[in-house]
């Protein structure tokens, strides 16, 4: 993912000043790999794009894949989201050839690891004979 922000940082106007962080947020307990476009939406929100880990334990799915929390905006500690929707993703894997995808507000990111597990929980539960 950081190489994945990185390369989107080369192809931006060197103007705006693009940068790629790596951020403990202990507020949310979550690791944060920050995107910083240097730029402002038509609501006056800077243009940021993140992706999020827990401190505490990876988000596994019953294949072994472990996923990322991906954010289209920065899970903002003063909670300015400019009366926009924001929302992050996380995706749960069924099979080696489908997954879920989760999607949570911004504000609330930091439910992702609990609201993840129940639905894996849910699919493992799914999967097991009747009648037990």
């Amino acid at each position: 993912v950081k190489r994945q922000y990185e390369d989107e940082a080369k192809r931006l106007d060197p103007k705006r000043h693009p940068t790629v962080s790596i951020n403990r947020r202990d507020d949310i307990g979550m690791t944060e790999l920050l995107f910083n476009r240097d730029g402002i939406y038509n609501d006056g929100q800077p243009m940021w794009e993140a992706s999020y880990w827990p401190l505490l334990g990876e988000l596994k799915s019953p294949p072994g894949s472990v996923s990322a929390i991906r954010c289209k905006t920065r899970n903002d500690p003063e909670r300015r989201y400019g009366g926009t929707g924001w929302r992050c993703s996380s995706t749960v894997g069924l099979t080696p050839e489908a997954t879920a995808v989760i999607e949570i507000y911004a504000s609330q990111i930091r439910h992702m690891p609990a609201v993840h597990k129940q639905v894996n929980q849910l699919f493992i539960n799914a999967k097991q004979p009747s009648g037990q």
